[in-house]
């Protein structure tokens, strides 16, 4: 895994990059680094976290396979398991804040694709279904809003990747990236080919293609 410092010019446009660091990790997935530089990752099925030499893991073997996990937050680690259509919450030692939440037994009729955090106890859910971007807040068990069909705009669209930074969230197939607004407005969208993954940094788009950083 290496950790990559990255700079704008402005002038010419460009990304500047230099390896800061780099290290060895035993891992199925690697998750990420949150903002107190805890590294995450899969192994087993099981989350780790690796802080100031100590190892926490969670494991739930009544979900199924890990989907993906949001670490957004790391006092809020959301895990989603889509086989059984179920998130749950951690708290920064990786101890349940939540029961593990069903979507089919909620009021919440899809099969989720897609989940991120969001604020004020609210998480973002992607079905691709209905190719529908739902606002949820899992203490009211209610849905806040739900946006038109992303399909009605972008024909054929099938989502692979869902990231927020609270105020605004991106969604992403292998060729166009979508951003809305916190209210599920689309504020625009643009064509890359071929997107493995894409990251927000630092008010930037960084996406993976053909194992090269852009």
């Amino acid at each position: 895994i290496s950790i990559l410092l990255f700079s704008l010019t402005i002038a010419s446009q460009e990304i500047n990059t230099k390896l800061i660091n780099e290290f060895k990790l035993n891992a199925d997935n690697f998750i990420g680094i949150d903002d107190f530089e805890n590294i995450y990752f899969i192994k087993n099925n099981t989350l780790f976290k690796k802080s100031n030499g100590q190892l926490l893991s969670y494991s739930n073997t009544q979900l199924g396979n890990i989907t993906s996990i949001d670490i957004t937050n790391p006092l809020k680690i959301l895990i989603f398991y889509k086989d059984f259509n179920t998130i749950l919450l951690l708290d920064n030692n990786l101890n349940t804040l939540t029961k593990p939440i069903n979507f089919t037994l909620e009021n919440v009729s899809q099969n989720i694709s897609l989940v991120v955090n969001a604020p004020n106890n609210n998480i973002w859910l992607f079905s691709q279904d209905d190719t529908r971007l739902s606002l949820w807040n899992y203490q009211t068990r209610k849905v806040k809003f739900t946006t038109q069909p992303l399909a009605l705009n972008f024909k054929n669209f099938k989502a692979n990747f869902l990231i927020s930074n609270y105020k605004t969230v991106w969604i992403s197939s292998n060729d166009i990236v979508i951003k809305l607004n916190e209210f599920g407005v689309i504020l625009n969208s643009f064509t890359i080919e071929g997107i493995n993954n894409f990251f927000y940094f630092n008010n930037n788009i960084i996406y993976q293609k053909n194992n090269k950083l852009y």
